[in-house]
Parts: C-alpha cells; structure tokens; sequence
C-alpha cells in the first residue's frame, strides 16, 4: 500500500468525522431534532465524498459502504429517517457526478491531486 492510499483514506476518515462531529453536534443542541437542511447537507456531502473516493480512490466500496453506514446511523440518532438519508446521499453523488463530467481529464486529475494535497495538510 502507497503512502498516497494511506492519506487518502486518512483524509476521507477526517472528513467523514467531521461530518459525524457535526451530526452529533446537532443532536446535543436539539432533544428532538427534526431532520433540518443541515443533516440533509451531511448526507449530500457524504454522497458527494463516495462518488469522489470511488473515482480517485483510496477506499475499497466495501469501506465506503460502511461509512455510509455509519453516516446513516448517526443521522437517524438525530432524526433523519432511512428513506431520507438515501434520497440525499444519491443526490450527492448525483450532483458530485454530474460536476465530475462538466470536468476535462486535466481538471479530474487537477482535482483529485488537490484533494491528496488537502489530505497532506491535514495528516502534517
């Protein structure tokens, strides 16, 4: 395993944490949170970073499942039904994809280096 794998998927982790961060954080602040644009935007997001990961790898589908899984999870601690979480979540791979297509190969390349890069910054 390369170490541009290993920080790629330490970069996908942290966000995925921050994500969940972010989801728990919700759930403190609201004893019964109804599911808000916030937690629909977690979802987008973690659809968004699948489609990405998927593309530029690191993550086998196995682990971005579980991930997924885990996002799910935390989200309906806080409310957010199953069938809204999934309709959200492929809005954002749908919406990441269609971006990822506007793209020539230079910038998906562009994009996939900047995303190692970021990754690099946070794993310093």
């Amino acid at each position: 395993m390369s170490i541009f794998t290993t920080q790629k998927r330490t970069s996908l982790a942290l966000l995925s944490a921050l994500a969940l961060v972010c989801a728990s954080g919700i759930s403190q602040a609201q004893e019964t949170p109804p599911v808000d644009d916030s937690q629909t935007q977690l979802a987008k997001f973690g659809g968004a970073m699948h489609l990405t990961a998927s593309i530029c790898g690191g993550y086998s589908e196995e682990q971005l499942n579980e991930l997924k899984s885990q996002q799910q999870q935390t989200l309906a601690k806080n409310g957010m039904d199953e069938d809204s979480f999934e309709q959200a979540y492929m809005a954002g791979m749908r919406e990441a994809e269609a971006r990822w297509e506007g793209l020539s190969k230079d910038e998906q390349q562009k994009a996939c280096d900047e995303i190692q890069d970021h990754s690099d910054d946070m794993t310093q």
